[in-house]
Formats: structure tokens, C-alpha cells, sequence
């Protein structure tokens, strides 16, 4: 029988599997699904007490452009649907504020706000519509039933404004996930997104840009 490396859970010393590597005394090291949730858990306890909360990244680095990860897909996936419910023809966003556990807060969709007339011409209307429109981070802050003090933000279809992005810092999101900006869009709305980056790297606030189709 081939003997084979062990991934192994860094925080309690649990064997989590067998790894590919052909070498038995090859360790990997990595955290088991209960030493995470219970980081997890343990990080919303000490958020709801209103305690600091120790970040695992180092805000004065340089902002990432990383696959992402399983979680990560699944929430911009969520923020990719809650998008298409908006009755903007020409840029359609959604937004998803999920809490440390990997439960979800509240999500928004770029529109106008409720009472007022929803009718489509409106929308065609270019000044008429950026004096009513409520963007999609912005209603999912509103929305939320609870504070958002260490949440993470997901958007689709790119990066934040950076008028949004000082509402979002103010509310205390944590981290701010979204795709990386389709070249289309990029020339339009650059300006915006660096002051945004620049804005959420001197609050310490993380930002990944990441490869999603």
C-alpha cells in the first residue's frame, strides 16, 4: 500500500486527509472545518461586544488580484443575481454584506428608492436618474436589520465608487470583494475606483479584485 503526506490542521494537530504527495513524512499544514468555524464564531462574538477584531492581512500592502476562493465565488455569484433585479438598462449592480460566519446580512440592487416613480423613462434619462438613483452598496446598508461593524461586502459587477466607498468604510465593512473591471468599463469609471482604492487603503480595509466570469 502507498504511503502518502498528511494535511494537517495547524490549530489542534487533527490529520484533515491524505495528500497527493507520494511522500509520507511530507506535511502540509492547514485548519480543519471546526477549528475555522469556531475562529469564525469567535471573531462574531468578539464583533457583537464591540471588541477589536485582529485582521489576518496587512492594510499598507498592495491590493490583491487573486482567483477566489469557494466562498468568496458563492457570494459574488449571490450579488450577480440580486443584480438583475434592477431596472437600470445600462449598468445593472448588486451587492451582498455577509457576516464573519458566512451568513448573509442584507443584499441591494442599484435603483430608485421606494415611493418614488419607478417608471423605466427614467432610467433613460441620464441626469434624471443619477439625482434618484440609490446605488446597490448603499441599499444594502440601508436595508440591513443589524449593524454591519465587521462584515465583508461583495459587488458585481466591479469596484465600489468612491462615494460609496466612504459609506462602507464609515458603517465598518471590513472587506470589500468584487471582479475585477471589465477593460469596457474600466476607461469610464477609473478615476472613481482609485479614489476608492486609496480611500479603503487608508482605512485599513481590505480589497480583492478577483478573476469571475
Amino acid at each position: 500500500m502507498t504511503s502518502h503526506g498528511k494535511v494537517i490542521c495547524s490549530e489542534c494537530g487533527k490529520t484533515i486527509q491524505q495528500c497527493r504527495c507520494p511522500d509520507h513524512n511530507h506535511v502540509t499544514l492547514s485548519k480543519c472545518k471546526a477549528c475555522e468555524d469556531a475562529e469564525d464564531c469567535a471573531r462574531v462574538a468578539e464583533i457583537k461586544a464591540g471588541n477589536p477584531v485582529l485582521l489576518d492581512f496587512d492594510p499598507t500592502a498592495e491590493f490583491d488580484t487573486p482567483l477566489p476562493t469557494k466562498w468568496d465565488r458563492r457570494f459574488l455569484e449571490l450579488a450577480k443575481l440580486v443584480s438583475t433585479w434592477s431596472k437600470d438598462p445600462s449598468t445593472q449592480c448588486g451587492t451582498a454584506i455577509i457576516r464573519p460566519d458566512k451568513t448573509i446580512v442584507s443584499v441591494g440592487f442599484n435603483g430608485f428608492p421606494r415611493g418614488m416613480d419607478d417608471n423605466p423613462e427614467l432610467y433613460l434619462d441620464r441626469g434624471a436618474k443619477y439625482t434618484r438613483i440609490v446605488h446597490s452598496e448603499m441599499n444594502a446598508i440601508l436595508q440591513s436589520k443589524e449593524e454591519v461593524k465587521g462584515c465583508s461586502l461583495f459587488v458585481y459587477p466591479f469596484l465600489t465608487c468612491d462615494r460609496c466607498a466612504v459609506h462602507i468604510i464609515q458603517a465598518g465593512i471590513l472587506r470589500v470583494v468584487a471582479p475585477i473591471c471589465p477593460p469596457d468599463k474600466a476607461e469610464r469609471w477609473s478615476e472613481s475606483f482609485n479614489f476608492a482604492r486609496n480611500f479603503y487603503k487608508e482605512a485599513g480595509i481590505i480589497v480583492s479584485e478577483v478573476e469571475f466570469e
